[in-house]
């Protein structure tokens, strides 16, 4: 192999391994968690405990933390309908798939307690890997001013092999 795809494959590994840790990091920091009222109930009939949300708990209903109906994604773009409307956001340049315990038509909030897989996939294969109609819960976060989705939640009944 010449030096040139040599050093090409170290450059191709070490964006890899970059992007895996900041997905890695924005996946689990606390950006997402917000406040919650004593009312809102919690799947199962719960309710939650009044102040901030548990590290690995994130509630749904922000713009950066939506629930929906999967519809495709494709050309660097995630849609979902919520409450009969389509959404469309940009992906990330890797996008995860996190699978868990948990019924997507009926939660209030994501519990990665309850997590039973993480996969990543890049934006060209995810919609091959998803099915449409799925219930799921779509992160995302602001990147040079732009929502863009960087996780997909969804039931593990579900999850992509």
């Amino acid at each position: 192999m010449s030096r040139t795809n040599t050093l090409l494959v170290i450059l191709v590994i070490v964006a890899a391994l970059l992007a895996t840790g900041v997905t890695g990091y924005l996946y689990y920091s606390g950006r997402n968690r917000k406040s919650v009222s004593e009312e809102e109930s919690v799947s199962g009939g719960g309710k939650l405990q009044p102040g901030t949300l548990q590290e690995n708990q994130f509630a749904i209903g922000t713009k950066e933390v939506s629930r929906g109906t999967f519809e495709s994604a494709a050309g660097g773009k995630i849609q979902f309908v919520t409450n009969g409307t389509l959404t469309e956001l940009p992906l990330s340049g890797e996008v995860t798939v996190v699978c868990t315990e948990q019924d997507y038509t009926q939660i209030d909030l994501v519990d990665y307690s309850l997590s039973s897989g993480v996969q990543l996939f890049t934006p060209s294969i995810l919609g091959s890997k998803l099915t449409r109609g799925e219930p799921v819960v779509i992160f995302a976060e602001e990147v040079g001013g732009i929502l863009t989705a960087n996780t997909v939640a969804l039931s593990s009944h579900s999850c992509p092999e």
